[in-house]
């Protein structure tokens, strides 16, 4: 990684999450980390892919699902295979040209359950002193060990004086503790936030 910290002044990283609800075997955070200009241009590049294709706002997701039939749902209705091949080929050549990088975390729930209540609360940041805990954690959330994994892999694109913004996908049951976890992280010694 050392040859693309010095490239930019401000980093930012954005991340959403997947199977956060109890049903789901896997807890993934995904995102990606770059440079703002390098954003900006991506941003800029995105946006006219969607408009020549009139598509409002790209979710994989909903690109992907078929209805009961198999056809495309919503404005991806009369699409056929080979727009909807070109489509997904010109986002993915608009994420590769800019120098913007992926970062991913996955747990396993089945391991993660496995783990004693005291284990899961330290690692979703409850904090241990003299025998006791001195704040609670999050182990009943699984979320918490991936969000702060992402955030560690952000930071260490980060050279000397450099900082990363972080935006997450808004989620109501996990934002109160989200921001108390990452004001916790950022007063860790081993995260690299801007050194200076």
């Amino acid at each position: 990684m050392d040859g693309h910290r010095k490239l930019f002044a401000i980093m930012q990283a954005y991340f959403d999450e997947s199977g956060i609800d109890h049903a789901s075997e896997f807890c993934i955070l995904a995102g990606y980390v770059g440079g703002v200009g390098q954003w900006r241009r991506f941003e800029r590049n995105w946006k006219k892919i969607l408009a020549r294709y009139k598509v409002n706002e790209f979710h994989a997701k909903r690109f992907f699902q078929r209805d009961n039939r198999g056809k495309r749902l919503d404005e991806y209705v009369s699409w056929t295979d080979e727009k909807a091949d070109a489509f997904i080929r010109e986002l993915i050549h608009c994420i590769i040209s800019v120098k913007v990088y992926p970062l991913s975390c996955s747990l396993v729930k089945a391991d993660w359950n496995k783990l004693g209540y005291g284990e899961r609360r330290y690692l979703t940041g409850g904090t241990f002193n003299a025998g006791k805990f001195t704040t609670s954690g999050a182990p009943s959330k699984a979320y918490f060990v991936p969000y702060s994994f992402c955030i560690y892999m952000a930071t260490d694109f980060c050279g000397r004086g450099q900082k990363v913004h972080f935006a997450f996908d808004l989620n109501n049951d996990l934002h109160g503790y989200s921001r108390e976890y990452f004001k916790h992280l950022k007063n860790l010694p081993s995260l690299s936030w801007g050194r200076s």
